[in-house]
């Protein structure tokens, strides 16, 4: 007798799938359902928070900290005159503190030819990334590293300047104009003058190498006379310099760190306003021009990559200008001869 030809063409493959199925038990089979459940809720809630934090700036929400250690910078609208400073947007409660270490062994001042103008660069922002280390490397110690407290990478870039034999200075976060977290560590005018001396020393520690400070930001704090005496007396006291990295052209810096006594600096000019490398080698042109009519003079740039890669490739040219690139401790002993 012929067998008759079945008329589901699926019912095999259904038997197949029934007799290799894993059968559960109801309430383990609830649990993984509850528990699918949860994910799917937290996930949501997490997509949700990132969604909220990247809008944040733009609407002035305040969120909670869930990674500590960090900040999220945010640039700040270019001010007519002055350097733009970076808004950031605190994710975590500054750092409480850090062990003391020794600081560095004191390195052999270098032979400064008399008679050559003679130009510092420093590197701000030093401490969020280490991505471009083998740029800030190939430099050695042909610039000053100016590193940011208690950040993820600041030791890491204090270590690497025992090796490189760069100066170390303290980025000190200082009070902007406008509701601006410029990192951890900020000093404030709203401080009282122990809470100042207290936040400097641990700023101080986190950067061990530290031979001087400039601030970071600090276009409010460099324009207060009594906040700048506090911090500026304090540094003296350690016999460490000031670079006023002039982010207010209303700063009080020089003149008060010539009433203290502490030897002072100022940026003659910013590399990177605009991140841009043929913006950037124009500011390095300007910089050996002030150089030459004044003997002397400092730039900041940042630490970004195309800032790193012009100054591999422009230093050297510099060089054969007749410019005798030096570090800050350097041109310190230089204008104060000693």
């Amino acid at each position: 007798m012929a067998r008759r030809k079945d008329k589901n063409p699926l019912k095999f493959l259904h038997y197949r799938h029934t007799k290799t199925s894993i059968r559960l038990k109801p309430k383990i089979k609830k649990r993984i359902m509850q528990a699918g459940f949860w994910i799917k809720i937290g996930l949501a809630l997490l997509f949700l928070y990132f969604v909220i934090q990247f809008a944040a700036p733009h609407f002035k929400i305040k969120l909670p900290a869930i990674f500590p250690g960090k900040t999220a910078q945010i640039r700040e609208t270019k001010p007519a005159v002055t350097h733009p400073e970076r808004k950031q947007v605190q994710l975590a409660p500054p750092f409480a503190g850090a062990p003391a270490r020794p600081a560095r062994a004191t390195k052999k001042p270098r032979v400064l030819t008399p008679g050559m103008p003679k130009i510092a660069i420093v590197i701000d922002d030093i401490g969020y990334t280490s991505r471009y280390q083998d740029l800030l490397e190939n430099l050695g110690d042909q610039v000053t590293y100016a590193i940011l407290p208690h950040l993820e990478f600041s030791q890491y870039f204090d270590d690497l300047s025992q090796r490189t034999g760069a100066d170390v200075i303290l980025h000190m976060p200082l009070e902007p104009l406008g509701n601006i977290i410029p990192g951890p560590g900020l000093i404030t005018a709203s401080m009282d003058k122990d809470q100042i001396r207290e936040t400097l020393e641990l700023d101080l520690q986190s950067v061990p190498s530290h031979v001087g400070v400039n601030n970071h930001m600090g276009s409010r704090g460099t324009q207060d006379p009594k906040l700048m005496k506090v911090i500026l007396s304090a540094l003296n006291k350690k016999k460490l310099f000031f670079l006023d990295s002039v982010t207010s052209s209303q700063t009080v810096g020089p003149e008060v760190a010539e009433d203290v006594g502490i030897p002072v600096l100022r940026r003659d000019v910013f590399l990177d306003n605009i991140d841009s490398s043929d913006q950037i080698r124009r500011r390095l042109e300007e910089l050996v021009l002030l150089a030459k009519q004044n003997g002397y003079a400092v730039g900041i740039g940042h630490y970004h990559f195309k800032t790193l890669d012009i100054l591999n490739k422009e230093i050297p040219n510099i060089k054969n200008q007749g410019i005798e690139i030096v570090s800050l401790s350097d041109m310190i002993r230089w204008k104060y001869r000693r």
